[in-house]
């Protein structure tokens, strides 16, 4: 795919994240989401984590892992953050049409570097699950967006599912299997470990 055309994606697959994330509430901080071990409070912030760090890589900072640490926010600020993150990163990744560059996506492989279109395309994997994530901790309707969706779908189907999604810190569970005759967001999340039946 090429790198206007990912951007795109990610811009109408981030707004639509951004319409979910602000209908929360403090009230609904401490609400479960499918990500078992987060309530929507810590989603934010990694979302928020998230959005910052590949802001930077955008920018070509490399050496700095705490962008993409979680900060303890305040409740009353938590969406706030969220917002202005999301701000920042359509901003820089906009830039890339100008200054097209490699982009390191995983502090702890500084080395590794994705060409701006495929590190694009992995940030709308990490919208497109985490929307729904965040969508379904609410208990509010997630229509997505087909071509988004399809991408984040492609970026992911051939991720091995070995011994090293049970491992801490794994991006993904284990694969719930789905079958084929679904839609693609359906075998996406059943690819990145989530029941598309997941309830509170």
């Amino acid at each position: 795919m090429d790198l206007e055309t990912a951007i795109e994606l990610h811009r109408r697959v981030a707004r639509q994240v951004l319409d979910i994330a602000l209908k929360v509430t403090v009230a609904d901080l401490a609400r479960p989401t499918p990500c078992s071990e987060w309530t929507v409070g810590d989603l934010l912030g990694h979302m928020t984590a998230m959005n910052r760090g590949f802001a930077a890589a955008a920018r070509g900072e490399t050496g700095d892992a705490s962008a993409w640490t979680t900060s303890p926010t305040a409740p009353e600020r938590t969406v706030r953050a969220y917002t202005d993150s999301a701000t920042v990163i359509e901003r820089e990744f906009g830039q890339l049409l100008e200054r097209p560059q490699p982009m390191v996506v995983a502090p702890a492989h500084p080395t590794q570097a994705f060409p701006p279109a495929t590190a694009v395309s992995i940030h709308v994997v990490e919208l497109v699950a985490h929307g729904w994530d965040l969508a379904r901790a609410l208990g509010v309707a997630y229509t997505g967006d087909a071509p988004a969706i399809a991408l984040a779908f492609t970026m992911v189907r051939d991720i091995p599912d070995d011994e090293t999604r049970r491992k801490a810190g794994a991006p993904f569970g284990p694969a719930i299997p789905v079958g084929e005759t679904v839609d693609d967001l359906t075998r996406f999340l059943g690819i990145v470990g989530r029941s598309a039946d997941w309830v509170a």
